[in-house]
């Protein structure tokens, strides 16, 4: 066969072979269309605790916009609940007010991906309402929750 007669491949022809390729390789692995990762027999992935401890800070600082600025922080996750849950102890002070409780940290399907979830609890004290003021602990003790 000479050249002439051979197949002429404009731009627009090369492009739908790729993309025609493209589609076969990403979408044709014989699992039905509409299966997700879980159906598909996929495990969540088991959370470390510094992930654990990354998503703590993290959804303490959503929950409380000071957390960045506050000293003595600490952040512990230490109590393992299962394989893609831990808990957390939490602390830090700013000012005159220190803060201590736990987060709960969790992965989770969520439309067909990995997701990280929360919640938590944490008291705070003003100090100076305490010492100055002279008022009992539960007068100058807040609690505050998040997640679910």
């Amino acid at each position: 066969m000479s050249p002439s007669r051979g197949v002429r491949l404009t731009r627009a022809t090369l492009m739908a072979a790729l993309a025609m390729l493209f589609v076969a390789a990403f979408v044709g692995s014989g699992e039905p269309a509409g299966a997700t990762a879980l159906e598909r027999g996929g495990k969540l992935p088991k959370l470390t605790q510094p992930d654990a401890e990354h998503y703590a800070r993290a959804s303490i600082k959503s929950k409380f916009e000071y957390f960045g600025y506050a000293n003595g922080k600490l952040v512990r996750c230490n109590k393992r609940v299962s394989r893609v849950r831990i808990r957390c102890k939490v602390k830090w002070w700013i000012g005159d007010a220190s803060a201590k409780g736990w987060v709960t940290v969790w992965y989770r399907w969520k439309h067909d991906d990995v997701w990280w979830f929360s919640h938590g609890r944490v008291k705070i004290l003003d100090t100076y309402c305490l010492g100055v003021l002279d008022k009992t602990k539960s007068q100058c003790t807040s609690t505050k929750t998040w997640g679910y």
